[in-house]
């Protein structure tokens, strides 16, 4: 399993997760400001070559290869989609 942490920047943004050609994830986010976070996805991997976040109002993808047990996913519109690969869960005030 991997967890992604849709976290800064999603504002009414609409997220898609697609394995192969198959999206597993779809849901408009926005980020709730005083806990840095938009949502979060559990991804069963285990017969999963690749995988890719696409944000669809800006037009951007990110394809990543499972391995990492968690994920945090960041959006910026003046440098796109940023992950963060973390071995621990990330922890939210």
């Amino acid at each position: 399993m991997v967890e992604i942490h849709f976290q800064e920047g999603f504002e009414h943004a609409d997220v898609r997760v697609v394995v192969g050609d198959s999206v597993v994830f779809s849901k408009t986010l926005t980020t709730e400001a005083q806990l840095g976070l938009a949502g979060v996805y559990e991804l069963d991997v285990r017969h999963v070559k690749n995988c890719r976040l696409v944000v669809d109002d800006k037009q951007l993808a990110y394809s990543f290869k499972p391995g990492c047990p968690f994920l945090g996913v960041t959006f910026a519109s003046e440098t796109g989609i940023m992950v963060e690969c973390s071995a621990a869960r990330f922890l939210y005030d």
